[in-house]
Formats: C-alpha cells, sequence, structure tokens
C-alpha cells in the first residue's frame, strides 16, 4: 500500500508546464501531451485525443506527436 501512495506522489509532481489543452482548456495537465506537427501551438491532453477533439481549425487527420510527460523538475 505504501509503494501505491508513492507512485500517486510521483505523477501528480510530474505535468506539462506551462501547457494548455486546446479540447478542455485545462493548464499544467499529468497526461501524456499530443502537440499538433501541422498547427501552430495546438496540443491536446491524452482524454481529448482519445475523444476525437477539434478546434482552431485543426482537423483530425493532421499527424500528431506524441509528448511524454517531463521528467520531475524538468523545464519546458
Amino acid at each position: 500500500r505504501v509503494a501505491v501512495l508513492e507512485l500517486q506522489g510521483t505523477k501528480a509532481e510530474k505535468r506539462h508546464d506551462q501547457i494548455v489543452c486546446e479540447g478542455c482548456q485545462r493548464a499544467c495537465f499529468s497526461e501524456i501531451r499530443w502537440k499538433c506537427s501541422t498547427c501552430a501551438d495546438y496540443s491536446l491532453c491524452q482524454p481529448c485525443k482519445l475523444a476525437g477533439m477539434v478546434s482552431k481549425g485543426h482537423k483530425v487527420g493532421h499527424a500528431m506527436t506524441v509528448i511524454p510527460l517531463p521528467d520531475k523538475g524538468a523545464r519546458r
């Protein structure tokens, strides 16, 4: 049980700082980030990507790059 609590605490500290999901408008989210290879400054969190969210002229067919969670303490 202690190991589970430690993992949850570690995950909460990892997040995409200063990134806003264009689908749900959440900032500093702690899921995988999907960045559009076509649109300038367009990112989605994992739940919005899986739901097929689109906005701001982004098209579902655009190639997306997976950006994993940064290491704890890393700056982006």
